[in-house]
């Protein structure tokens, strides 16, 4: 199995001085809420791949840009290591071009419900989903950037039993 290195970039949520500044109305809802009930600063997760953000967005669903389209100071950036290369792009297979997942935002990050449509999916769920984290849905971009600071600091040996 050929493992692969890449890199999740969590986005910061804009103080509310810049939330009004480039005010967009649901963008902005969005990442208040999503940034609220966690008590974090990140609102979004992107994963780097060889020049390619992978990720999900409200107005393209399911999509890969490339990573120069983004501002890095924008984001906290962590390497992730040991990604099944195989798995990773099957999944992308199985998730490119489908919708962002509205019902998720609401029943399993804000509520937390877990209640998810299993064909659209949010950021987090993309990233999650790809480097090969199980029940995808349940993570959001602080779970997710908290978790790989967590499993970098461990040995190789080690994140077997996570």
């Amino acid at each position: 199995t050929m493992l692969i290195t890449c890199q999740l970039w969590s986005k910061k949520a804009p103080t509310p001085k810049e939330h009004f500044k480039n005010f967009n109305f649901k963008a902005g809802i969005s990442s208040y809420l999503i940034t609220l009930p966690k008590n974090t600063i990140y609102y979004h997760s992107e994963l780097v791949h060889k020049g390619w953000a992978y990720s999900s967005t409200f107005s393209q669903g399911v999509r890969k840009i490339p990573v120069s389209t983004l501002k890095k100071e924008e984001f906290d950036v962590v390497e992730v290591h040991d990604i099944n290369k195989n798995d990773f792009f099957l999944s992308w297979d199985m998730m490119k071009n489908k919708k962002y997942d509205y019902l998720n935002i609401f029943l399993s990050q804000i509520i937390r419900l877990n209640i998810h449509d299993k064909d659209t999916f949010i950021c987090s769920e993309v990233v999650a989903k790809l480097i090969g984290l199980t029940s995808p849905n349940s993570y959001n971009p602080r779970s997710l950037h908290n978790l790989d600071l967590y499993l970098n600091k461990l040995k190789p040996t080690q994140k077997q039993y996570i």
